[in-house]
């Protein structure tokens, strides 16, 4: 698997130049890259392995 948060920082790059509130709908269009379909593993995933590079998310 893929740097989960290589390609969130990425998109958010890419997003930043179009609205507000990116990095919400960056992190929503990540895990969909790498085909991550279920919400559940992906807020397990973000707790488990990426909690420090996330410091935002409740």
């Amino acid at each position: 698997m893929h740097n989960l948060k290589t390609i969130l920082d990425n998109i958010f790059d890419i997003c930043k130049q179009f609205s507000s509130d990116l990095e919400v709908i960056a992190l929503s269009f990540a895990p969909e890259s790498l085909s991550i379909d279920s919400d559940n593993y992906l807020f397990n995933k973000l707790e488990e392995e990426y909690q420090h590079d996330f410091p935002n998310l409740i």
